[in-house]
């Protein structure tokens, strides 16, 4: 695969209409049972210096993009409690659980979002650590909610990845190049669709539930590994 890739073998592009050097993004290695055997390719992909997207079982079940999923449900309606409480958990915010349950016992019997919005007042008796979290995440909220309405969701999420360095934080995790290479195939996806639909939010998440549906993309007995775009 270095060989293609660094010998600029020559493919057919259909969408081009012609030949071009080939790409990592064009190459996939399809495994049988990819049970057990997934992690080894990825880390030995990871060794030798070429880029891996792995989809174990399926591409919108990877913990990055559910996080982004999450939000982008959040800002089509926050009254849902909870794409609120994983985006708080998740490291978009950071609150942890004892903090979500502050937030909860403070204000009980009304959407978790109503209670968010409420933990920032001085009687609800949070920590000033927690206090400024929340007011740092509505204030961030506001903007790219703002920006999903008036502007694009590309934009909105690409502002969401600059604010809260969402990209940068995965590169550390295990896995960091390829968790960050799905946060870019995501964003590509969104600038696709805003590109060719430019029907806002709610057609997008419409669009994602009919291709993320239970069960899709894991009736296959084969595993597809590939690399990104690059």
């Amino acid at each position: 695969m270095k060989q293609l890739e660094a010998g600029k073998y020559e493919i057919w592009d259909a969408d081009k209409k012609g030949v071009r050097p080939a790409e990592w993004r064009d190459m996939a290695v399809l495994l049988r049972a990819p049970s057990g055997k997934a992690e080894i390719y990825a880390k030995e992909f990871q060794r030798a210096g070429v880029p891996l997207v792995v989809e174990r079982g399926g591409f919108y079940d990877h913990s990055e993009i559910l996080d982004l999923l999450s939000l982008l449900q959040l800002l089509d309606n926050p009254l849902q409690d909870v794409p609120a409480i994983a985006v708080l958990r998740s490291p978009l915010v950071g609150l942890s659980l004892d903090e979500l349950a502050q937030i909860r016992l403070a204000a009980k019997g009304v959407h978790f979002w109503t209670a968010l919005n409420r933990a920032q007042n001085a009687e609800c008796g949070m920590r000033n650590e927690t206090v400024q979290k929340i007011m740092g995440f509505l204030d961030h909220f506001r903007r790219w909610r703002q920006l999903a309405r008036q502007a694009s969701l590309s934009q909105c999420l690409e502002s969401v990845l600059a604010e809260t360095h969402y990209a940068d934080w995965l590169l550390a995790r295990p896995r960091g190049a390829q968790r960050r290479a799905n946060v870019e195939r995501f964003l590509s996806l969104v600038q696709k669709f805003d590109q060719f639909q430019r029907q806002g939010l709610f057609r997008f998440l419409k669009f994602i539930k009919a291709h993320a549906r239970p069960g899709w993309n894991r009736t296959s007995r084969r595993s597809r590994t590939k690399t990104p775009c690059g």
